[in-house]
């Protein structure tokens, strides 16, 4: 009976050891050092991620197409919870600035710019140290462009 109680005691810490190994979240997480960046290894909260590129100050360029939500507001706000997430969870507080662009299929079959916005260093930091939710980021966005529709 001991011996069994001592083998749980065991096995319980030796997966714990290995579930806690990396960067504890199970996300992927940014790295700037590399030329290229998968897209495919990232996710966002809202809408599907098209594309990540580094820019030459070790920022990037985050491209996402979005699906409207129940209200404009709501449209609009949930890519500042995608900023967040990525921010919080995949490591993207190691970006100089982020320039984030959302595309969405129009009524018309097109598919348009919806919303922009650049992301500076100190808010990303701020954001980071939870000092700004996400619901809050359009008071603090730079460049902040809502397509006629959202507006």
């Amino acid at each position: 009976m001991k011996r069994m109680l001592k083998m749980t005691i065991g096995m319980t810490l030796l997966l714990t050891i290995l579930c806690s190994c990396g960067n504890g979240s199970g996300k992927h997480q940014l790295d700037l050092s590399q030329n290229t960046i998968d897209a495919s290894s990232f996710s966002l909260e809202h809408g599907d991620l098209i594309n990540v590129t580094k820019t030459d100050n070790n920022g990037v360029v985050v491209k996402a197409k979005i699906k409207p939500s129940y209200d404009n507001e709501a449209t609009v706000n949930q890519n500042y919870y995608n900023i967040y997430h990525l921010i919080q969870d995949n490591g993207f507080d190691v970006c100089s600035e982020i320039q984030y662009w959302a595309v969405a299929d129009m009524s018309n079959g097109s598919e348009e710019k919806v919303v922009s916005f650049t992301v500076n260093e100190d808010l990303i930091k701020k954001i980071k140290d939870g000092k700004v939710v996400a619901n809050e980021l359009g008071d603090y966005v730079d460049d902040l462009f809502l397509h006629q529709s959202l507006r």
